[in-house]
Parts: C-alpha cells; structure tokens; sequence
C-alpha cells in the first residue's frame, strides 16, 4: 500500500495513503490511455475513489498547463471520464457524498462499505438512508429506492484473506475493482493494527432482504 514503508505511525497508509492510492490508479488509467485503448471495461474505484475526485482540479490543471508532461499518452481531458469511471461511496462523510455525486453523477456511484474491514460501515448503506435528499435525487432521476442488504456470514479465523468491496450497477455485467490491500496472504497481520477480517465465502454474494 502507498506509503507503508515511509509513514508506517499512526494508521497513515490506510488513512492517507490508501485514497492517494486510487488516485493514483485512476490517473494511471487515463493518462496511460487505458480507458481508451480499451472503452468497453468498467472500472470501479473504492473508497468513492480516494482523493481522485477532490483533487480533479489540480490534475486537470496539471494537464492543462503542462501537456508536455500529462498529455504524453493520451491528449483527452481527465474529467472527460467522469461518467465512464464508477465510483463506490464510501466515504464516511455525508458532505463527502454530496460533491461526490455531484462531481461525477450519481448513475456511476454505487453502493460502498469495505465490508468487513475496520473502517467499514456496520450497516451497509446506513450513511445514505440518513441523507433523505439523496432519496429524494433517486427518484427524480428515475431510480427504485435501493434494497437493504444484509452481508453473510464470516468464515473462519483459519480461514482469513481479504475482500473486495462489492456493488451493484445498473446494466453493467463486469467490473474491476480497484482495490487490493498491501497484505493479501491469509491470516495477515498488520503491524500496530488487528488481523485482517475473514472474507467471504466464496460464491455466497450479498443476502438481499
């Protein structure tokens, strides 16, 4: 994970490096011109993107300004891909949501929870039915209230590993998700921290009530 061996105090990686991390990922796949060698693949981006969307100005200023650096790979505009690029919304924040749809639409914002990490919601989805507007939003734009889910069951502790966050998009049949904790082996410990949450079982998906 960015930033493990240079900030490893006081939870930093997953606060501060994990969201610098997808930004990174996202600018990876526009200025490399991935996106447009390949339209037809979906990517979603955890953690409603990291720092990716909040910091759009300055990389598009970036790109504006020094082409000869940015532009290299691929001339079209990085906020060109809002709307092709899906984002989860987790972020924690209710105001963090809001610009976060209005930043990048809310047909390409799913739901998000980093299930069954620290730093997930314990209930999926709670952050949104307590922001009644943005209910209100669906349905202006023509969407079904969202069915309440209820996440499965946990394995093991002998069975530990790690797990993708997992949403729903209208239409859409396959999506990477962009998002792999540094630690990955199972029953990995990280230093200062508890051992990684079990994962799911495999096959199981969402228990939707």
């Amino acid at each position: 994970m960015l930033g493990t061996e240079e900030m490893p105090k006081y939870w930093m990686p997953w606060l501060v490096g994990m969201p610098a991390e997808q930004s990174r990922a996202a600018c990876a796949l526009i200025f490399g011109g991935v996106l447009e060698q390949f339209p037809k693949l979906k990517v979603a981006l955890a953690h409603g993107g990291g720092s990716f969307p909040y910091t759009i100005g300055r990389i598009e200023h970036g790109f504006n300004m020094r082409p000869d650096l940015v532009a290299i790979d691929n001339p079209r505009n990085p906020r060109d891909y809002f709307g092709k690029l899906y984002f989860d919304s987790c972020v924690h924040d209710p105001r963090a949501l809001r610009y976060l749809i209005d930043t990048v639409g809310i047909d390409t914002v799913m739901l998000g929870t980093d299930y069954p990490f620290p730093l997930g919601e314990l209930e999926p989805g709670q952050r949104i039915d307590q922001q009644h507007e943005l209910a209100a939003l669906a349905v202006r734009v023509g969407r079904e209230p969202r069915r309440r889910v209820r996440p499965p069951p946990l394995q093991q502790p002998e069975q530990q590993g790690v797990f993708d966050d997992v949403g729903e998009i209208s239409g859409v049949e396959a999506v990477a998700i962009v998002h792999r904790p540094a630690l990955s082996r199972p029953g990995a410990r990280v230093k200062g921290n508890r051992p990684l949450s079990p994962r799911l079982r495999p096959g199981t998906g969402w228990d939707v009530t």
